[in-house]
């Protein structure tokens, strides 16, 4: 099963075929089962990976926001089971801020089981969006969450393993051009 998730660099879009020894046949794994399978295998480690390195910038960054309004918001790219929100809600949850969760995901399966997982972590009281692309969050180069977004977290923790370079300047120019469009506190 870990070559059809490939270590966490599949899409997660489609149905694969797989062997499994287990019953001695091929069996069809659904995408939805494949994130599953990814879940499993890598969200704890993720997580705790994620925690740690929130906690290490946790009052610089809780300053910041109490800056801005008590506003934060994160911008998850690649953002998987969204790992990275359930990481900042963990983090901040005796905070006085308000966290916003935007999950950017090619896989609709994985927005769909994040959007319940990170639902399920902090009883809806993170609010939450997630779009297939960073074109899906912005009219041109401007954020479309609005201009009370506070700070904003750029979270890119797996996304550059999953593509190529062409990929990665790409996405590092949007990133760019976002943030020198967005509101400035």
């Amino acid at each position: 099963y870990m070559s059809v998730i490939n270590y966490g660099r599949s899409d997660f879009s489609a149905p694969e075929k797989v062997y499994d020894r287990r019953h001695g046949r091929n069996v069809t794994l659904s995408a939805a089962d494949q994130v599953r399978l990814y879940c499993h295998y890598f969200m704890r480690a993720y997580l705790t990976e994620e925690c740690h390195g929130l906690s290490l910038i946790k009052d610089w960054l809780h300053a910041k926001a109490l800056h801005a309004g008590g506003m934060m918001t994160m911008v998850d790219i690649g953002c998987g089971p969204a790992t990275g929100g359930i990481a900042l809600a963990m983090t901040f949850a005796d905070a006085e801020c308000q966290t916003t969760y935007i999950g950017i995901d090619i896989s609709l399966e994985m927005r769909k089981i994040g959007s319940a997982l990170l639902d399920k972590a902090t009883g809806g009281a993170v609010k939450a969006r997630f779009a297939s692309s960073l074109s899906d969050i912005t009219m041109g180069d401007r954020p479309v969450w609005g201009d009370e977004q506070g700070v904003i977290i750029f979270h890119i923790a797996h996304f550059f393993e999953c593509i190529n370079g062409s990929q990665a300047q790409e996405a590092a120019q949007h990133i760019k051009a976002i943030v020198a469009n967005a509101p400035q506190g």
